[in-house]
């Protein structure tokens, strides 16, 4: 009990795990950081911070960026994702943004995870989740159209990306990418990008 306590003072969530029948059970919310600095699991309509690839801190769109030492020029090139092999592994809290800032055991999803959202959930494009003013894609459970999880758009109100901790090259890693024509989670895209985050167990 003090562990947990102390788990959500320093940025942990007590969210519960939404179950969908596949390999991992997802988080009800992107991760979000708060204007203390602390990181939490967002509810359902919240887009979250950005993440490059690899990289532990977060960043709100008013915020100052890391620009790193990638090659590329982006706002959110990373050292830290230049420095990882191939893939983040479940376990190392240096590169795995949602193990580093919620605690374990959440984790980034894989690129299997994700394809295994994409293709064994039902899916349906929302355009103003629960009057939020929110866009995004339901992903509801073959057998219980009650439970679903929610990805809101994290690029105005159509387009959503998302990091999965599978690498592809020393610069490129795999993101899922959608919009309200569909969900694309075979995506790539340079490490040094920022993109939200939905962590798993």
């Amino acid at each position: 009990m003090i562990l947990l306590r102390r788990r959500e003072i320093i940025g942990g969530s007590g969210a519960a795990p939404v179950d969908l029948g596949l390999s991992v059970k997802w988080a009800p919310g992107n991760i979000v950081k708060d204007p203390g600095g602390g990181y939490r699991i967002g509810a359902e309509a919240e887009i979250g911070c950005m993440f490059s690839w690899g990289n532990v801190v977060g960043h709100n769109s008013n915020e100052g960026y890391d620009w790193g030492t990638s090659v590329y020029t982006n706002p959110y090139a990373s050292s830290a994702g230049a420095s990882v092999g191939t893939s983040i592994s479940s376990t190392d809290a240096a590169h795995d943004a949602a193990l580093a800032c919620i605690g374990s055991p959440w984790h980034m999803p894989s690129v299997y995870d994700m394809f295994d959202l994409y293709e064994k959930t039902t899916l349906q494009w929302v355009s103003n989740y629960n009057s939020t003013g929110v866009s995004g894609w339901k992903c509801i459970k073959k057998t219980d159209s009650s439970v679903f999880i929610f990805l809101p758009a994290t690029d105005g109100s159509t387009g959503g990306d998302y990091w999965t901790s599978t690498g592809v090259s020393s610069e490129i890693a795999y993101m899922t990418h959608f919009s309200s024509r569909g969900l694309f989670p075979l995506n790539r895209a340079g490490r040094n990008f920022g993109f939200r985050v939905r962590p798993v167990q």
